[in-house]
């Protein structure tokens, strides 16, 4: 009994990694009563927080330095949401303003759970390569379903067979998207999201570092590397443009990573007698960082060619007449992207009207009737949205809703919280044993993934990020410090490792 009762957590932990790719499962969100993002882990999270995570701190457990700054974002949060009550709101749509802005604190409670959680519980070697494993074989679920919908749709019309229709919604809530595929995923754009913020930087980190969580290897081959370039092909059937450019991001960092590793010894055969010049050397290495963005600038160009060549949506990217005008949002309407572009200035505005701590969340939706300029009115999403749809939009953008919402001084927590997990990824990366210099870079790339993801997210509640941000930390909090002799202790803060 007790043996099983030690198994227990480690069964809980499978089922919530393995159940990760699922975002829209109908079960699960018949069992929550709701439509959240990520029911099917969210489920598996309730029962973490309850009966693991709350008996944790309730016996003094601690939590490391990273979480400061996310309960400031979150207080920050709840401030902002009660002087939400002093603010002149226009009102047009009839739900209450309370339940609005509880939604908003949940959806941000939601992922500081993933993350505390994630944190807490992988607390060593053992737990991290069983998280590793479980994480892999989960990124497996949607790359074979999204090769099913490729292999099986009509080349010509990007339907699908009747029979894969009832199977999809068996899995998730949404439809299947003509000539995109979509995983397990709500919608390609989600697909790409967790490729891009959870599998690819792991996968790629892995096949960078030559590491891999399973007994498997074929020579340089192993299972992370086959699954880092089947990651790489579906996220280009997916079609989804912000994820390709993030994945076209971290491949510059690695990129970046391998010169500068390199670049010691390559320029003394490149520079000859000029490498004794101080000015030759940093010349040389300002050249190389160059040639690697025009390179990157040419992959870039070059995906977009091959997008518009296959997706509709990018079939006008080399028409520059409306640039020409003077027309930004009219070149992002003939690429369908206009939408995004007129919510991500409206909540600009809003935030330039309320800097300090923001109008709310869940808030900054209801001043855009004020603050969208006039050729949003002329796009049909938007006069759906504001004329037919009893829902309140908001920014869908990561980086201004923070800002609209709960302000510079949500922002700032928020910002403070990346740098930490960046310092720790760097300094996992390159001090740390092969295990954590994956897991270090792993955590430098979804950081550099989540720049470009932040301006087509629109929700807290989607756990990929926090998750792979958690076992950052973990790593970092688990073993680096206690390698390290970094006294993080002596601040009264945080221990050198998370105590069960």
């Amino acid at each position: 009994m007790k043996h099983w009762l030690e198994r227990l957590p480690w069964a809980a932990w499978w089922l919530l990694v393995i159940l990760l790719p699922f975002t829209s499962l109908p079960l699960a969100a018949k069992v929550l009563r709701s439509e959240m993002v990520a029911p099917a882990s969210a489920v598996i999270l309730i029962g973490w927080v309850v009966l693991w995570l709350a008996p944790f701190l309730w016996k003094r457990g601690r939590l490391p330095l990273h979480g400061l700054p996310l309960l400031g974002w979150l207080s920050a949060m709840v401030v902002s949401a009660g002087l939400a009550y002093f603010l002149v709101l226009p009102v047009y749509r009839f739900e209450p303003m309370w339940k609005r802005e509880m939604e908003g604190v949940v959806t941000l409670l939601i992922g500081l759970c993933f993350y505390f959680v994630t944190v807490a519980w992988v607390k060593d070697e053992q737990r991290l390569r069983f998280t590793l494993r479980w994480v892999n074989w989960s990124g497996l679920i949607p790359l074979v379903w999204s090769a099913v919908q490729f292999g099986l749709m009509d080349r010509h019309e990007g339907t699908f067979p009747e029979w894969m229709w009832p199977v999809h919604q068996v899995i998730s809530s949404s439809r299947l998207h003509h000539w995109r595929v979509t995983g397990v995923a709500f919608e390609p754009s989600w697909l790409a999201h967790q490729l891009n913020v959870l599998y690819l930087p792991i996968w790629l980190s892995a096949a960078f570092t030559g590491q891999t969580a399973h007994r498997f290897r074929w020579g340089p081959v192993t299972l992370e590397r086959v699954l880092a370039a089947a990651g790489l092909v579906v996220l280009f059937l997916s079609k989804s443009r912000i994820g390709l450019i993030s994945a076209i991001l971290m491949i510059g960092v690695l990129a970046l990573i391998w010169l500068h590793k390199r670049w010691e010894g390559l320029q003394p055969r490149l520079l000859g007698a000029r490498y004794a010049s101080v000015g030759a050397r940093k010349f040389s290495t300002a050249g190389m960082y160059a040639v690697v963005a025009v390179l990157l600038l040419a992959l870039l160009l070059g995906v977009g060619w091959g997008m518009s060549r296959f997706d509709h949506r990018m079939a006008r990217l080399f028409d520059l007449e409306a640039l020409r005008d003077g027309s930004l949002a009219k070149y992002a309407n003939q690429l369908l992207f206009a939408e995004r572009l007129v919510y991500w200035e409206a909540g600009w505005e809003v935030f330039e009207q309320h800097p300090l701590l923001g109008v709310g969340p869940n808030n900054s939706g209801l001043f855009f009737p004020q603050t969208l300029n006039a050729y949003a009115w002329g796009l049909e999403e938007v006069r759906t949205i504001f004329y037919e749809w009893d829902t309140v939009t908001n920014p869908k953008n990561l980086w201004v809703r923070i800002l609209a919402e709960t302000g510079l001084v949500g922002f700032a927590f928020f910002l403070g919280w990346l740098a930490l997990v960046s310092r720790s990824a760097g300094q996992l990366f390159n001090h740390s044993d092969k295990l954590g210099q994956w897991v270090g870079l792993a955590g430098v790339l979804a950081l550099a993934a989540l720049l470009v993801e932040g301006f087509s997210l629109d929700t807290y509640a989607l756990p990929y990020w926090w998750m792979m941000f958690g076992l950052v930390t973990a790593a970092w909090t688990g073993w680096y410090n206690r390698a390290m002799i970094i006294p993080i202790e002596l601040a009264g803060i945080c221990s050198p490792e998370v105590r069960e």
